[in-house]
């Protein structure tokens, strides 16, 4: 099983994807931190005055609009590229940015879940610059507008699903 886990910026994404490695095993890399150590980012790192990709990630919100650019065209071929490489080596792939992308690996996986999480009115919003995927791609949206332990629960009743109807994740 594959998981895409979408959503707007600070909506709790990486959050997930830690819980759902912690309880059932499940690897991720953010996308975003995957797509900077790749040598096509040698340059931009340099160029912005950072000394790894690291601390590139760390101010990734500098830079939002020319992330998703450059994202946008590595991917411009095969809007599956990054995903594949993602794909390789983790079960989920957090932060995808672009619909067409989205739509893509949907195509190309059909086992692929994708989860939205919604942070609500709580979440920074982002216009299309840097994000254009919409609610509506998703397959499970899981609130996180509320508190930290009602994230939690929703997530916890996302691994019993993924359990059942998964079993062994190995």
């Amino acid at each position: 099983m594959k998981l895409l886990i979408l959503g707007m910026k600070q909506s709790g994404k990486d959050t997930a994807a830690e819980y759902l490695n912690n309880r059932v095993g499940l690897k991720f890399m953010s996308s975003s931190l995957f797509f900077m150590r790749l040598p096509i980012c040698k340059d931009l790192i340099k160029n912005k005055g950072y000394s790894s990709p690291e601390e590139l990630f760390e101010n990734r919100g500098k830079h939002r609009s020319e992330l998703f650019d450059i994202i946008c065209k590595y991917n411009e071929d095969s809007p599956i590229r990054l995903a594949s490489e993602i794909f390789k080596q983790n079960d989920m792939y957090v932060g995808m940015r672009n619909k067409k992308e989205v739509e893509a690996c949907k195509t190309r996986w059909p086992e692929l879940l994708v989860i939205w999480i919604d942070a609500g009115s709580r979440g920074d919003l982002e216009d299309s610059s840097s994000c254009d995927i919409e609610k509506s791609q998703s397959h499970i949206i899981i609130d996180n507008s509320t508190t930290e332990i009602d994230f939690e629960n929703r997530l916890e009743k996302l691994c019993g699903l993924l359990e059942y109807c998964n079993g062994d994740f190995k």
